[in-house]
C-alpha cells in the first residue's frame, strides 16, 4: 500500500510540475498562433460576427483554464507540504475541474462544428486551411519538443 501511495503521489506531482510549466510559460506565436480573424479567413459579413464571438470565447475558456491552473498548482503545493496531505480531495477536486472544463470545452466544440456546417463551401475550406495549418505547427512543437526532451543524452 506504502509503495502504490508514493508512486500516486510522484504521478500527481509530475503532471502537476509538467501542467505549471505549459500554465506559465509565455504565449508565443508557436505554442498559441492567434485564431485569424473573420476577414482574414474571408468570412461572408452574415457569419463574421458569430465566428468573432467563438473566437472570444475559446480565447476566455483558454485563458480561465490557464488562470486556474496557476492557482490550482499553488493550491497543490501547500497541500503537498503538509504533513499530512489530503491526496484524495486533492485528486478529487483535479477530477472535478477538468470535468467542468472538458464539459465547456466539447460545448463550444459542438457550436464551432455547428458554425463550420453553416458555412458557404468556400469559407469551410478557407477554416479547413488554417486546420490544417494549426496541425502543421502542432505537429513541429511536438517534434522539437520531442528533439529537445528525448534526444538530449
Amino acid at each position: 500500500m506504502k509503495r502504490t501511495h508514493l508512486v500516486l503521489v510522484a504521478a500527481l506531482v509530475t503532471s502537476m510540475a509538467g501542467a505549471s510549466v505549459l500554465a506559465a510559460s509565455p504565449r508565443g506565436p508557436a505554442l498559441a498562433p492567434e485564431t485569424p480573424s473573420a476577414a482574414e479567413l474571408g468570412l461572408d459579413p452574415s457569419h463574421a460576427a458569430a465566428w468573432e464571438r467563438l473566437r472570444a470565447e475559446s480565447l476566455q475558456l483558454r485563458t480561465s483554464a490557464r488562470q486556474d491552473m496557476r492557482e490550482r498548482l499553488s493550491q497543490a503545493d501547500d497541500i503537498l507540504a503538509s504533513d499530512a496531505p489530503d491526496l484524495r480531495a486533492l485528486s478529487a477536486d483535479v477530477d472535478r475541474r477538468l470535468d467542468e472544463y472538458l464539459a465547456r470545452s466539447r460545448d463550444l466544440r459542438a457550436r464551432k462544428l455547428a458554425f463550420y456546417e453553416s458555412l458557404s463551401p468556400a469559407e469551410q475550406a478557407s477554416v479547413r486551411d488554417m486546420l490544417r495549418a494549426r496541425l502543421d505547427r502542432m505537429q513541429r512543437v511536438r517534434s522539437a519538443l520531442a528533439a529537445l526532451f528525448f534526444d538530449a543524452h
